[in-house]
């Protein structure tokens, strides 16, 4: 959390954004630090993980397809990782970047 909350928080407040982060509230920490280990991880084997989302998910009716696909982080898994590099920053030179940086 140190690495990603402080860098987006960074980020947000650098561009006028206030960054909210509602699983961070301390009633949904307590709320989900009281719920039994087993309805998160089944067993040590479970690679997918948080079967309570995942049964929530699928009880108002999101698609097996989508609830029990694997974790990913959410440039990832939204597309916009590669949107990013195609689209945005396909002309940006990380290393021109880099060098500027060192000199400033």
């Amino acid at each position: 959390y140190h690495v990603n909350l402080e860098r987006d928080d960074a980020v947000s407040m650098a561009n006028g954004v206030e960054l909210r982060v509602p699983f961070l509230d301390k009633d949904i920490i307590d709320l989900s630090l009281d719920i039994p280990g087993i309805y998160k991880i089944k067993d040590n084997g479970d690679i997918l993980r948080k079967h309570i989302l995942r049964d929530v998910a699928t009880s108002i009716g999101v698609p097996d397809y989508i609830a029990d696909r694997p974790k990913k982080a959410a440039q990832y898994g939204s597309g916009i990782n590669k949107i990013l590099k195609k689209k945005v920053l396909r002309s940006f030179d990380i290393e021109e970047f880099i060098e500027n940086l060192k000199k400033n």
